[in-house]
């Protein structure tokens, strides 16, 4: 958290119930794509498949940008950028899948059917790998557009919550 503002390093996405990751091929083209998060102390975490071409683009950098979008990827709020890191640790890969099932549960079920059928008929097992999205060190302390988007968005902590929008 930065002393200064008092939110934390990703405020600007933390209402948000879909967040938009932009990762980069080693030509530097940017490749944005809607991902589900969930919160855990100071990082975001987030799934997706082994094969997927957003672990390949991670391999190569690590550099990220994030922003609020909605469910079909279209960007709502500002963008700031974080360091993606594989998470191989069992203990935090169960507090990243125990936070985006909290988070995602009705539609997660509803998803893993889906894939496990694909599966079925691909005769491909799926492996799921967690990343944890952290703040890159010369991005925790907020600058003054910070601090604007987040009075813009009202976000504080104290109604940061689990990542849900208030009804």
């Amino acid at each position: 958290m930065s002393a200064s503002v008092g939110l934390p390093w990703y405020a600007p996405v933390a209402r948000s119930r879909h967040i938009a990751l932009t990762t980069y091929r080693k030509t530097g083209v940017a490749v944005t794509t809607q991902v589900w998060f969930a919160k855990d102390g100071d990082r975001l975490y987030m799934y997706t498949l082994l094969s997927s071409g957003k672990v390949k683009r991670l391999r190569h950098t690590s550099q990220v940008t994030l922003a609020p979008c909605t469910m079909r990827g279209v960007v709502t709020g500002p963008t700031i950028t974080a360091t993606a890191r594989f998470v191989t640790e069992r203990r935090e890969v169960r507090r990243a899948s125990l936070g985006i099932w909290r988070k995602y549960h009705g539609t997660m079920l509803a998803v893993q059917l889906l894939n496990t059928m694909q599966r079925w008929f691909r005769r491909k097992s799926a492996t799921t790998l967690y990343i944890s999205l952290e703040a890159r060190p010369s991005e925790v302390q907020h600058d003054e557009s910070t601090r604007q988007d987040a009075q813009a968005w009202d976000i504080t902590p104290a109604n940061l919550g689990d990542g849900h929008r208030p009804r």
